[in-house]
């Protein structure tokens, strides 16, 4: 019996997102999803995240030795920099920034828990109303305290189109996640929808659609199963524009 989404694999067959009944026996401990929160910015420039109402996995609260990694996206008419005001985070990737005349801005940053949990995790950014801001904390377990990073995340960003083309990474450890987070800045209430990937599925994928620009938010989570990881380039539901633009991360983690 699976008691939540273990990403690992066990006699050929994946194990990966929501909870299921399954008659094999347990595989072998990997990174698991605790659970995520997410928060679209007020334009107040601080946003608070409970770790205590997580949700999409095994628990609903961080626990101690679990990491959050925090992912943060903006589009604006500037660069606009999220950062973690809460004690102790480190820099998953540094802040990327896409000029166009819709601006995508993304950051994220990650910490282990001790005991107690942090209960919260607050955010800086997102200090105008009109802009289109969201930000999601993800909480695993399994991943190595003492090299979380299994390799240097990688980053991209472009302009000219929303259809963000997420860089390549090849990890080096057996059972790494890949996360995979995308961020796509558009004019507000133009209509471009939501990301599409034709391979991945997404854990999260919102918008926030504000008076001046709309922020394509996505996060997918997947177990690396050898080679180079290279998502081809994202599609949307809606329209794109020339003036718009992207931004985009993979980040892998090492199990411990």
């Amino acid at each position: 019996m699976l008691d939540g989404p273990v990403f690992s694999s066990f006699g050929g067959q994946r194990f990966g997102g929501r909870r299921r009944m399954v008659s094999v026996p347990e595989p072998a401990a990997g990174i698991a999803l605790r659970g995520y929160v997410t928060a679209v910015g007020d334009g107040s420039g601080t946003t608070t995240l409970s770790l205590t109402t997580l949700t999409g996995g095994s628990g609903t609260a961080a626990m101690p030795g679990d990491l959050v990694l925090v992912l943060y996206g903006e589009a604006a008419s500037t660069t606009r920099e999220g950062t973690v005001t809460t004690s102790g985070y480190s820099e998953a990737f540094a802040h990327l920034f896409s000029n166009d005349g819709n601006d995508a801005n993304a950051d994220g940053e990650f910490k282990f828990m001790t005991a107690p949990a942090d209960t919260q995790v607050v955010i800086s950014g997102g200090v105008a109303s009109t802009s289109g801001n969201i930000i999601a904390a993800i909480v695993l377990s399994g991943v190595d305290p003492s090299t979380p990073l299994d390799v240097a995340s990688t980053t991209s960003i472009g302009k000219d189109t929303v259809l963000a083309d997420p860089p390549a990474i090849t990890p080096v450890t057996a059972g790494a996640l890949i996360v995979t987070f995308a961020v796509g800045a558009a004019a507000g209430s133009a209509g471009v929808g939501l990301f599409a990937h034709s391979t991945k599925t997404s854990l999260i994928n919102m918008p926030d659609d504000d008076a001046k620009f709309s922020l394509l938010f996505w996060v997918s989570i997947d177990e690396w199963t050898g080679g180079t990881s290279n998502p081809v380039a994202f599609t949307i539901t809606g329209t794109d524009n020339i003036a718009y633009s992207w931004a985009s991360a993979q980040i892998a983690l090492r199990p411990a």
